[in-house]
């Protein structure tokens, strides 16, 4: 949980609340929003750990769509793995 807290407040989004999988991938998540040339997006931050490594993914879409597609996201989410 620490990579993830790092990571989001690395970008300013420390305020973001981060949650664990219920699912057998062993996974942090976070969903937060950021604009870019006056365009607001929406991100799901997904930190997964090895035995050397952490991992820190992203998936976004535009901000307005964003609730929508968190159940797709938990799904792609769940069948990423890492060694």
């Amino acid at each position: 949980q620490d990579y993830a807290e790092a990571s989001l407040a690395n970008a300013g989004h420390e305020d973001a609340t981060i949650y664990e999988s219920d699912s057998d991938t062993d996974y942090i998540y976070a969903y937060y929003s950021a604009t870019n040339d006056g365009t607001e997006f929406g991100y799901m931050l997904i930190c997964m750990e090895s035995d050397d490594y952490y991992y820190v993914m992203n998936l976004g879409c535009l901000n307005k769509d964003l609730e929508g597609n968190k159940e797709q996201y938990i799904e792609w989410a769940n069948t990423i793995s890492v060694d």
